[in-house]
């Protein structure tokens, strides 16, 4: 009897356990239609062209973005310096601003509170 105790609870404790460790994935900060890259099409030198990202905080806490990191000059990023309340929307914008020729591919680093640490998002394009 005392055996089929202890089965039981330990049973109940990993069940436990899983419960918790798929809540915690759940947990996030999630992009409309999990988009973290954003094709730009084809650009004209010397044009700007925007991209906007658009997401949810599911983190279960206030998201705070510390800094918005781009890999180039080229690149310009905005996004709201005031906490985002859990279950809030909002968004971030990259801006590319085309002073070469030749397809591009740049990287904005998102530096907040969130769980999942740093969230890189993306612009890709052509510039005729």
């Amino acid at each position: 009897m005392m055996r089929y105790a202890w089965v039981v609870a330990l049973l109940f404790f990993c069940s436990v356990g899983v419960c918790r460790e798929s809540e915690k994935e759940e947990k996030c900060v999630r992009f409309e239609n999990d988009k973290k890259t954003a094709d730009l099409g084809t650009l004209e030198l010397k044009e700007k062209r925007t991209a906007v990202f658009r997401f949810v905080n599911e983190t279960g806490g206030p998201l705070v973005i510390t800094a918005g990191e781009t890999s180039c000059g080229c690149t310009r990023v905005s996004y709201n310096k005031k906490p985002v309340k859990p279950q809030a929307k909002d968004s971030i914008v990259v801006t590319y601003d085309a002073k070469e020729t030749g397809a591009f591919y740049k990287k904005v680093t998102i530096k907040s509170n969130a769980p999942e640490g740093d969230i890189v998002l993306s612009v890709k394009g052509t510039v005729k």
